[in-house]
């Protein structure tokens, strides 16, 4: 283990050696899926599939008759192969419990359906959506093209290198290939162990199945980028977790997440051979993402086309961290091995949304002791892990020290550059924003534990066109949309709001008459009435864990359209959370899974 810091430049060296013959494993795997004579069901099998990833890039050479979910150390490879271990076919080993019933879909997307080309017709017909849970579990053969693998790559973890991670609980079915030639990875997480799965069983239960299904689809409604949810399916057996590492373990209902990426290569992908002297192996994996997902590089001379394909990964995640701030969305563990090449928000874990504003939130215990990962620190520590990445891509010889160094220092001021933009978007405010109004703004947020995203909302109903100047006119709005809490304001605390709306209406009023009769619905445009706060979420977890999937269902359709007021939506679905909820297991998480 060792800490690195942001311009060391350096890792780990090694001797490298050959590429194994790994061809023979593609064979295997899809051997692995034909051998039932039951047919996978028209969701998964109108896809086109293809296995570009496992075809062009070194994988394990995997022996016949080998266990494919032993956990092993795995070099000079990029993948290994992988195989669904059916529901109660791992009872009985540690944690893994037997099968209760059969697998059920519990929620789908068809949205995302039609992107990868499955027929979304089909999710309407009760005997095709338990085929399809039966495919995503491993009790039904996955269709023809389909070839199962779990990734390798290493990481940081908490800012300490922790070496071969790779993916312990996801395998990833294979490539569609859908229209005007986009392609889109679809992998099953907590399908049973990998080689990757070190201690754990590699099954994940109901409770983080839902919240990272709902949350991938949220984000994608809010405009963030992010990986994508095609299906919820309750296996039907259950799993043993320690949820806060108390010692005390219960069972809870397993599931599994079919989700879906362009790719699902991370910065860790790059980082575990360079840390090995695998060089070889780095190059390859730079190749096949220019080749497949950034193609507008693909033609240039090398010694611009991987400085080119570092500035875009700077660039996507300098926009994706923008965005978290928008909504307050906290990741919770924003290691290396959960950065995506592509920008992409990746591996929805013990993440939360900040309520009452709050900088060093974190939601997740594990990060409580130093907060590295906490709110406020997201703009750094992706920096800090982009330069972990070019440390890799320096060692492989794809570009010079100084190349690396002018695309990571472009950083900072590229992030502030598009915060700026979009937060000006959010106060309704163009040619009179400064980033002083907003320092000033969320310095009263947080004085005063306002609700983040209440806040911003609240503002676009605030007249900046009114003479208004009493104290309590001016802070109606925010009283009204709960941004505020009446008990938490003091009245110097009432002052100071008022002080800052009139600072506010001021500049709005500078502004050109067009934009400002259009002030309101652009400001609703860019601030969310809904947001998948933790509470709401574990009532539905709580709910769903009995067999009652109806808020489940209510919260996808909710946070399809959180720009939107729903009618029937009762207030509480867009206010902060109860007191009462604010604890241990509701607003913050472990990394229990």
């Amino acid at each position: 283990m060792h800490k690195a810091s942001t311009w060391s430049w350096r890792l780990a060296g090694g001797t490298n050696t050959s590429n194994p013959k790994w061809k023979g494993v593609v064979v295997a795997a899809k051997a692995t899926v034909m051998d039932n004579h039951a047919q996978p069901g028209q969701v998964l099998g109108q896809i086109h599939w293809d296995d570009s990833f496992v075809r062009e890039l070194p994988g394990e050479r995997a022996q016949e008759g080998q266990d494919l979910t032993r956990p092993r150390t795995v070099k000079q490879a990029l993948w290994s192969p992988a195989v669904l271990t059916p529901p109660g076919e791992d009872a009985g080993q540690g944690t893994a419990g037997e099968a209760r019933r059969g697998p059920r879909t519990i929620c789908v997307s068809h949205d995302v359906a039609e992107m990868v080309g499955a027929d979304a017709k089909s999710l309407e017909d009760e005997e095709e959506r338990t085929k399809l849970a039966e495919c995503l579990v491993g009790s039904r053969p996955l269709p023809p093209g389909a070839v199962p693998y779990a990734a390798c790559y290493g990481g940081h973890q908490f800012g300490n290198w922790a070496g071969q991670l790779g993916d312990g609980r996801a395998i990833t079915l294979g490539e569609s290939v859908a229209t005007e030639g986009k392609r889109y990875e679809l992998q099953v997480k907590g399908p049973g162990k990998t080689a990757y799965s070190r201690m754990a069983d590699g099954r994940a239960v109901l409770r983080s199945s839902i919240r990272e299904f709902l949350m991938s689809e949220a984000m994608h409604a809010l405009g963030i980028p992010t990986t994508r949810a095609l299906a919820l399916v309750d296996t039907g057996a259950d799993v043993m977790r320690d949820i806060m590492y108390s010692g005390d373990p219960r069972w809870e209902p397993g599931a599994v997440v079919c989700r879906v990426a362009p790719t699902w290569i991370r910065f860790g992908t790059f980082q575990l051979p360079a840390s090995r002297g695998e060089l070889e192996l780095v190059k390859m994996v730079a190749d096949y993402l220019v080749k497949y997902h950034m193609k507008e590089f693909a033609n240039l001379p090398k010694e611009e086309k991987y400085k080119a394909m570092l500035d875009e990964i700077v660039k996507r995640t300098a926009d994706l961290v923008v965005g978290w701030c928008s909504v307050g969305f906290t990741h919770g563990v924003l290691n290396t091995d959960n950065m995506s090449v592509l920008g992409l928000t990746l591996d929805y874990g013990p993440y939360g949304t900040v309520e009452e504003f709050d900088p060093s939130f974190t939601p997740n215990t594990t990060d409580l002791p130093g907060r590295r990962y906490c709110f406020g620190n997201q703009p750094d520590i992706a920096l800090w892990n982009i330069a972990r990445m070019a440390e890799a891509w320096v060692q492989a010889d794809l570009l010079t020290l100084e190349q690396a160094k002018e695309s990571v220092s472009a950083y900072p001021d590229m992030f502030r550059t598009l915060y700026d933009k979009h937060f000006a978007k959010k106060l309704g405010l163009k040619k009179t924003y400064s980033p002083e109004i907003l320092d000033e703004l969320t310095l009263l947020m947080a004085e005063d534990k306002a609700d983040y995203n209440c806040t911003f909302r609240s503002l676009a109903r605030f007249d900046v066109s009114a003479d208004a100047s009493e104290t309590n006119s001016l802070l109606q709005p925010l009283l009204d949309g709960g941004a505020l809490l009446p008990s938490q304001l003091d009245e110097q605390q009432k002052s100071k709001w008022a002080e800052f709306l009139l600072k506010y209406k001021e500049l709005a009023r500078q502004e050109d008459a067009e934009f400002l009769e259009r002030r309101a619905a652009s400001m609703d445009a860019v601030n969310p009435m809904y947001v998948l706060r933790n509470h709401l979420l574990q009532t539905a977890i709580d709910h769903a864990e009995e067999g009652d999937y109806s808020e489940v269902h209510k919260l996808f359709a909710l946070c399809q359209r959180p720009f939107e007021e729903q009618e029937g939506i009762e207030e509480r679905y867009a206010r902060r959370a109860p007191s009462g909820t604010k604890k241990v297991g509701v607003t913050m998480l472990s990394c229990s899974s």
